[in-house]
């Protein structure tokens, strides 16, 4: 089982442009595109402002990289409102037997942030 943890770049940006509606249809578009790469038995939901995250409950952290790229390219080509172009940044692990729901959620969320710091619109692992 894996644990995706998606956070879109810059959204603060994004609102102070363009206004919160720009924002709130910023998320349902990348909410569009994340159900439309996940797979029967994938669940997605929307963790906070605007991070989601999808539990993949039988796939490897390395098969998730795969479908994170999918989903990180789509997000990269899309175009909300005509004219604003959207990245996101992922962070992946491998939920482990013994983990507890905040450890599996704390590496998820560490690679997310590596991603982020690194040059944001990638995707970091931690197995």
């Amino acid at each position: 089982m894996s644990l995706m943890v998606i956070d879109v770049d810059h959204s603060k940006n994004i609102n102070d442009t363009y206004g919160d509606n720009a924002e709130d249809k910023v998320l349902i578009s990348i909410s569009n595109i994340l159900k439309q790469h996940v797979r029967n038995g994938d669940i997605v939901g929307r963790w906070g402002g605007e991070e989601f995250i999808i539990l993949v409950p039988t796939a490897t952290a390395l098969r998730c990289e795969a479908i994170a790229d999918k989903i990180r390219v789509a997000i990269e080509d899309g175009t909300i409102l005509d004219d604003i172009k959207v990245t996101a940044s992922f962070g992946i692990t491998q939920i482990k037997l013994q983990d507890t729901l905040e450890e599996s959620f704390g590496r998820a969320d560490g690679e997310l942030y590596e991603a982020k710091n690194s040059r944001r619109n990638n995707i970091k692992i931690k197995l």
